[in-house]
């Protein structure tokens, strides 16, 4: 059984949820720094994706190595976000069907 959120907590999803940036899947995500953090949150889609595309272009991790321990359903968000035309597509963060390569 899940332990019920805190407050702020189902507060912060709504304002999530609205934007657009809730992770769907948070449970999925297994990196270490999302557990017990007061900075990182699982929930955060925007956060997680960030934290993926860091380890592959910062510390130069596989993807798939990054995909397995932030959020295997991201992966995809990494190989769009390699053919955006731009440096800060906002988009290629977003859930987003609409979103076409090259036409932001």
């Amino acid at each position: 059984m899940t332990p019920p959120r805190s407050p702020d907590r189902q507060q912060k999803r709504q304002t999530l949820r609205r934007h657009g940036t809730l992770n769907l899947h948070p449970e999925a995500v297994s990196h270490p720094l999302f557990h017990n953090s007061d900075f990182f949150d699982s929930d955060d889609l925007i956060q997680v994706k960030y934290e993926m595309l860091r380890q592959v272009h910062i510390d130069r991790d596989s993807i798939s190595e990054s995909a397995q321990a932030l959020d295997s359903h991201a992966r995809r968000s990494i190989r769009l976000r390699r053919r955006c035309s731009r440096t800060a597509c906002s988009v290629c963060f977003r859930t987003s069907a609409a979103h076409k390569v090259g036409t932001n």
